[in-house]
């Protein structure tokens, strides 16, 4: 049995696919290239957005429930992205005498 919001999140996936001139298998089976990042991102952001549930999104997607939290919350992503390049800075700073 399907969960609620199914169809509606699997509409939704065909009108940010078809937004982005791609089709909503090779989202979902294609390669982790970056066109294909993007509209999960945006995705996952408009399921959050509609109140649907993100396991919904994640069942879709065929992904781990957390990558679709991480998708759907541009938060995390630069939270991450402000650790990694911090680390760095930090690695380097440590070579550097």
């Amino acid at each position: 049995m399907a969960r609620l919001g199914t169809e509606r999140a699997r509409k939704l996936l065909y009108q940010i696919a078809r937004k982005h001139n791609t089709d909503p298998r090779s989202v979902i089976e294609g390669p982790r290239d970056h066109e294909y990042i993007v509209v999960k991102q945006e995705f996952c952001q408009t399921v959050k957005e509609q109140g649907i549930c993100l396991l919904v999104a994640a069942d879709i997607l065929k992904l781990d429930h957390s990558t679709v939290v991480y998708h759907a919350s541009p938060e995390f992503r630069e939270r991450k992205k402000t650790k990694r390049t911090r680390g760095n800075s930090d690695a380097q700073n440590q070579i550097d005498p």
